[in-house]
């Protein structure tokens, strides 16, 4: 059993070496690339009230933060993380204190809200210029001050490999792994424009069902994570291995 990630390069890479670990291989083709933004401390400190909490939806989101030189400024302000990868790569990063959601965007929302309260001070999101869920706004209508800083954005990569354009139009994959619409939108253009029909012994693993959405015509099969996190997904990954094992 092989498998082809089509997630950012990052959590590709992290996803395949969880896989390794128990034995499954894996191929890692980017669908989007992620592109920093600068000056991500800048943009949350300068000019503005100190916040009492910052909100990372993705581990780029906290890895653009990380790099910034300015970093260590807010490293005593509390870090709300949407899921367990995320709340260990904000530890990494020096927050003495990270919250983890253990969910969505709107798990998020729900942790802050059950965490902190409005009257001591505003909340901003750490995330990307592409956000599947507005917390910024989420939280406004909880009470809270809160904005957006955006850290990164993701472009589309332009073309996908030829020998991995080969193994998915002969079935040499398993399973296709995707954890966004963003990445599943553009693996369904590619398959369009290659005019490449998906096998149907090849199934579609999907984060979460909105995921999935842009890929539905082109799978027989698909298995979605029991909840929208990468080590749910990865589970997902696994269990596939159990009817060749029968």
């Amino acid at each position: 059993m092989r498998v082809l990630i089509l997630r950012p390069e990052a959590q590709a890479r992290a996803m395949a070496d969880a896989l390794a670990a128990v034995g499954v291989p894996a191929t890692i083709a980017p669908m989007l690339a992620v592109v920093p933004e600068p000056d991500v401390v800048g943009s949350v400190v300068d000019g503005q009230v100190s916040p009492q909490a910052l909100v990372f939806t993705s581990v780029a989101g906290v890895e653009a933060f990380a790099a910034d030189p300015r970093r260590g400024e807010l490293a005593a302000i509390a870090a709300v993380a949407v899921g367990p990868a995320t709340a260990a790569t904000a530890r990494a990063a020096g927050f003495a204190t990270v919250i983890d959601a253990a969910g969505d965007g709107e798990a998020v929302v729900r942790a802050v809200v059950a965490a902190f309260d409005p009257a001591s001070g505003p909340v901003v999101h750490v995330g990307a210029r592409e956000r599947a869920v507005d917390v910024a706004d989420r939280l406004a209508e909880a009470g809270f001050s809160a904005r957006t800083v955006v850290a990164y954005r993701t472009e589309t990569v332009a073309a996908v490999d030829p020998a991995v354009a080969a193994d998915v139009a002969a079935g040499e994959f398993a399973a296709v792994v995707v954890a966004s619409a963003r990445t599943a939108e553009a693996f369904g253009r590619w398959l369009e424009r290659a005019g490449i029909a998906v096998p149907a012994t090849t199934a579609l693993a999907a984060i979460s069902a909105k995921a999935a959405a842009p890929l539905r015509p082109f799978f027989a099969r698909l298995v979605i994570a029991r909840e929208p996190s990468g080590e749910s997904l990865t589970k997902a990954v696994v269990a596939l291995r159990a009817p060749e094992r029968e």
